[in-house]
C-alpha cells in the first residue's frame, strides 16, 4: 500500500458522545485512522467496543462532536445534511447484516433504489444505463434470474447478493459492510466473503465491520477496538479463499418496465402506490372516514342544488315567478271614495304596458266566474276564465299536454274554442260518457254549451297540464279558458282591479311590485288603497332554509373529513413507526430529509386524493340514483338529467388535497427528521 498517497478516509482524534450532555456515554475516544484506496479492512471488536458507532461515522450516518473525519479530502464536519447525503450516495455503498431490502419492491427495483437519490438527477438515457448495469451486477452475482422477484422469494444468501449489487450500483469509492454474514448460514457466508474478496482484487476499497474471527481473517488489514479505542491496527496476509471469480455476465436485456419508471420525479408516487396496495384492508379502513365526509359534501351540494331547481320549477308553475298588484278590498270597505272600478283594458293597459316594458310584462286579471254549462249532455257548474293572447298563456306558466293552442285569429275574433284544465275531463264529464271511448283524443274535440253570462257553445281544442295552485286559483285545473275577445263579447267586462306582472330576469320583484302600486296610486289620485303580493319572498325564505340545511350538512361532512384526516394522520404515524428501518435505509442510500418528507407526504396525499375520488364517485352515483328515482316518480317536475355539481366535485377533491397536506405534514416531518443511525438500529 502506498502510504505516500492521500488517504481515502482520514480520521484524526475523533470522539463521539451520545447526546449533548458531557456526562453521557463516550462511545469513541480520540480515534485516529487512515484508510487508503484499494484496502480491504476488517474492523472488529466485542459488543460495546464502539465498532457500530465507528461504522455509522464511516458511513456519515452520524457526525462526531470532536476531531476530523474526511472522505476523499472533504471534511464531513463542514457539510450540511443534504450535501452529506449526496456524498454518502456517490461515495459509500452499504451492505447490512439484515439486507434491508424493501419488501414492496422487486429485486431489480431494490438494486436501483440509490438512483432515486442521485444528484444531479440522471437523465432518461443515464437511467437506462444504470438499469443495464443493475442487471449486469445481478448477473455477476449469479441472481439475474431473480431480478423481477420479490425479496420474500429469495434465500438469505441471495438477498445479501442483491444488497451487494445495490451497494455497487453507483460504483462508490467505499464498500461498507456491517456484519455481512451475521444472518447467513456457513455456506452462504463463505460465498458472500468470496464476493468481497473478489471486489478487493478488482481494486475496490472494502471495509467490514464484524465480530466474526473467520470473516476478519479474510481481510488484508485488521483494526481492533476496545472501549472506544483502537488497540490494534495491523496488516495481515488475509485468508486466500480458493473460489472461482464472480460470474462474468455479458450484457443482458433489461426487463421491460412502465414508461413512468423513466421519470424519477414519479418514483415517490409509484412507491407510495405500492405501499398502499400492499396493505389493502388497512388502506380501505383508513380511507373510510374521509370517503364518508367527501361523499356527504358532494351529495348534499349536488342534491341541494337540484332540489333548489325543482323547488323553483314547482314554484314557478304555481305562479310564484309573478307578482300581483291590485285593489285592497278590505281597506276599501271603509274608504270614503268607495271601490275603484279598475283599469280599462283598451285605454289604460297599453299605456301601462309601455311604461313598464323594460321591467316586465303586465296582464289584467279579469274576474272569473261560475256559470251553468251542458257538458256531455249533463248540466254542470263550471268556472270560466279568459286568455288575452299567447303571452298570457306563457306568463301563467301553462303548458299543453294535448291538442293545440288558441290561434291568433281566434284570440281576436271571438273564437268559440276553449282550453280546459287537466282535471276537467276527469271531474266534469260523466264516467260513462260515450266520448271517453269513441274519441281517441278525448276530451279534445268535445263541445261544451255555456248557458250563463256566456251563451255560446265552445269546442275543446287543448288540455292544460297539471298546475300547482299555491299562488293561483285553486280551481285552475278544472277551469275552462276562452279567448278574451269572446269573454268580453258576452260580459262587456272592460275593467280589472288586479294585475299580474312577470318581471324580466334581474329585476327585483319587490321593487317592481312597489313601482306598479305607486303608478296606480298616482293614476287614481291617491284615492284608493292598493296591495301587492310577492310570492318570490316566500321562495327566498324557503331557499334560505335549504341553504342553511346545506351548510349544516356540509359542516357534518367537514367533521367527517376532520375525523377521517385525524385517522389518516394516526395511521401514518403508525406506518412510520413500522418503517423506521426503511427510513434509515433510504437515508443511508443518500436520501435527504426532503426526500423522506416528500415520500411520506406523497403517500398521505395519494391516500387522501384516492379517498376524495372514491367519495366523489360514490356521491355522484348516489345523486344520480336519487335523481332517476325522483324522475320516475315525478316526471313532470324532476327532469331526467345527469346530476353533476362542479362545485361539489371541486370541494370534494379540494378538501381531500387540503386534508392530505394538513394531516400528512406532521408525520412526514417526523419521518424526515429521524436519525439514520438510530433508525437502522431500531427494532
Amino acid at each position: 500500500m502506498k502510504q505516500d498517497l492521500p488517504a481515502l478516509i482520514d480520521i484524526r482524534n475523533l470522539s463521539f458522545r451520545y447526546g449533548r450532555d458531557a456526562t453521557t456515554f463516550l462511545a469513541l475516544k480520540g480515534i485516529t485512522l487512515q484508510i487508503y484506496q484499494g484496502e480491504f479492512v476488517a474492523i472488529t471488536g466485542a459488543s460495546g467496543s464502539g465498532k457500530s458507532t465507528l461504522m455509522n461515522l464511516l458511513g456519515t450516518l452520524a457526525t462526531a462532536q470532536y476531531g476530523v473525519f474526511a472522505i476523499d479530502g472533504e471534511n464531513t464536519a463542514s457539510l450540511e445534511a443534504d450535501l452529506l447525503a449526496a456524498l454518502r450516495n456517490r461515495t459509500i455503498g452499504f451492505v447490512f447484516q439484515q439486507f434491508h431490502l424493501l419488501p414492496r419492491l422487486t429485486i431489480l427495483e431494490n438494486v436501483l433504489l440509490p438512483l432515486n437519490y442521485m444528484q444531479p438527477r440522471p437523465q432518461a438515457h443515464e437511467r437506462a444505463r444504470y438499469q443495464q448495469r443493475a442487471m449486469e451486477l445481478l448477473g455477476r452475482l449469479g441472481i439475474q434470474n431473480q431480478a423481477l422477484k420479490m425479496p420474500t422469494n429469495l434465500s438469505g444468501g441471495q438477498k445479501q447478493r442483491a444488497a451487494i449489487a445495490r451497494a455497487l450500483l453507483l460504483d462508490p469509492a467505499v464498500i461498507l459492510a456491517d456484519e455481512p454474514t451475521g444472518a447467513l448460514d456457513s455456506h452462504s457466508s463463505t460465498e458472500v466473503m468470496k464476493i468481497f474478496a473478489q471486489l478487493h482484487q478488482e481494486g475496490r476499497t472494502v471495509i467490514l465491520i464484524t465480530h466474526d474471527p473467520e470473516v476478519t481473517r479474510v481481510a488484508k488489514r485488521r483494526v481492533d477496538l476496545k472501549d472506544g479505542c483502537i488497540i490494534t491496527d495491523q496488516q495481515q496476509v488475509g485468508l486466500n479463499l480458493e473460489a472461482t471469480t464472480l460470474i462474468d455476465s455479458a450484457a443482458t436485456d433489461v426487463p421491460r418496465s412502465s414508461w413512468l419508471s423513466n421519470f424519477r420525479a414519479l418514483a415517490p408516487l409509484r412507491q407510495a402506490w405500492q405501499t398502499l396496495v400492499a396493505a389493502k384492508l388497512r388502506t380501505a379502513l383508513t380511507c373510510l372516514g374521509l370517503v364518508i365526509g367527501v361523499t356527504s359534501i358532494t351529495t348534499m351540494l349536488t342534491l341541494s342544488t337540484a332540489a333548489q331547481d325543482v323547488i323553483i320549477k314547482i314554484f314557478n308553475r304555481a305562479g310564484g315567478d309573478r307578482i300581483y298588484v291590485g285593489l285592497n278590498y278590505q281597506a276599501s270597505y271603509t274608504n270614503s271614495n268607495g271601490y275603484w272600478q279598475g283599469l280599462h283594458i283598451d285605454q289604460d293597459l297599453p299605456r301601462m304596458r309601455a311604461t313598464f316594458a323594460d321591467y316586465g310584462h303586465i296582464s289584467m286579471l279579469l274576474n272569473d266566474f261560475y256559470q251553468n254549462a251542458l257538458v256531455g249532455g249533463v248540466s254542470k257548474e263550471v268556472k270560466v276564465g279568459s286568455l288575452g293572447n299567447v303571452q298570457d298563456f306563457v306568463d301563467q306558466g301553462m303548458k299543453l299536454t294535448a291538442g293545440r293552442m288558441i290561434a291568433p285569429h281566434e284570440f281576436q275574433n271571438n273564437g268559440m274554442v276553449a282550453l280546459v284544465g287537466s282535471d276537467f275531463a276527469k271531474g266534469t264529464f260523466r264516467a260513462h260518457y260515450p266520448g271517453r271511448y269513441n274519441n281517441p283524443k278525448f276530451p279534445v274535440g268535445e263541445t261544451i254549451i255555456l248557458r250563463g253570462q256566456l251563451q255560446t257553445p265552445v269546442r275543446i281544442i287543448g288540455v292544460i297540464g297539471q298546475r300547482e295552485t299555491s299562488f293561483v286559483d285553486r280551481d285552475a285545473n278544472t277551469k275552462v279558458y276562452v279567448p278574451l275577445s269572446l269573454f268580453m263579447h258576452y260580459t262587456n267586462e272592460k275593467h280589472s282591479t288586479w294585475l299580474s306582472v312577470v318581471p324580466k330576469p334581474g329585476v327585483s320583484h319587490r321593487w317592481l311590485a312597489n313601482a306598479v302600486a305607486n303608478y296606480l296610486k298616482l293614476k287614481t289620485g291617491m284615492k284608493y288603497p292598493f296591495q301587492v303580493e310577492v310570492p318570490e319572498e316566500l321562495m327566498s325564505r324557503i331557499m334560505l332554509f335549504v341553504t342553511i340545511f346545506q351548510a349544516l350538512t356540509a359542516l357534518i361532512g367537514g367533521l367527517c373529513i376532520l375525523v377521517g384526516g385525524i385517522g389518516i394522520m394516526n395511521i401514518m404515524l403508525v406506518t412510520i413507526a413500522e418503517r423506521i428501518k426503511e427510513i434509515g435505509l433510504r437515508k443511508a442510500l443518500g436520501a435527504t430529509g426532503s426526500h423522506i418528507l416528500q415520500q411520506f407526504l406523497v403517500e398521505c396525499m395519494l391516500l387522501c386524493v384516492a379517498s376524495g375520488i372514491v367519495g366523489t364517485l360514490v356521491g355522484a352515483v348516489f345523486c344520480n340514483l336519487v335523481g332517476f328515482i325522483g324522475h320516475a316518480a315525478l316526471p313532470e317536475i324532476i327532469p331526467n338529467q345527469m346530476l353533476l355539481n362542479p362545485l361539489g366535485l371541486i370541494l370534494g377533491l379540494g378538501t381531500a388535497v387540503v386534508c392530505g397536506m394538513s394531516f400528512g405534514m406532521m408525520p412526514a416531518l417526523r419521518a424526515s427528521s429521524l436519525d439514520p443511525s438510530e433508525a437502522l438500529r431500531s427494532e
